[in-house]
């Protein structure tokens, strides 16, 4: 069952309206611009995985979308959390383009 529903992120429609606003050659267009494609293809990520998410039973789990937390004096937030009655899973996506290489070496993930 869904608690809560994946709301769009208001940060894509102020960058978009940004975009709109400025002179076509503002010094911060292609800053704006990059931020504005990277949140929007974020979201796109968040949103195929909700695809995959609707094939679970809806009586056996809980489905949190964009969890803030606080811990001490500081925050954070889980894209998607998974709670069931025999295990907790968060899910934190990344739609990511190009090509992606696993170093063995130093375990860990680069992206090209």
């Amino acid at each position: 069952m869904n608690v809560n529903e994946r709301e769009f992120p208001r940060v894509i429609l102020i960058l978009d309206a940004l975009q709109g606003r400025l002179t076509p050659h503002h010094p911060k267009i292609p800053l704006i611009s990059d931020e504005f494609h990277k949140r929007l293809a974020g979201h796109k990520g968040e949103v195929s995985l909700d695809y995959v998410l609707k094939m679970l039973d809806k009586n056996s789990c809980f489905i949190l979308y964009g969890l803030r937390l606080k811990i001490n004096d500081t925050y954070f937030q889980m894209n998607t959390l998974l709670l069931s009655h025999k295990f907790i899973i968060i899910i934190e996506v990344k739609n990511l383009a190009g090509t992606i290489y696993f170093d063995p070496v130093f375990n860990q993930m680069i992206q090209i």
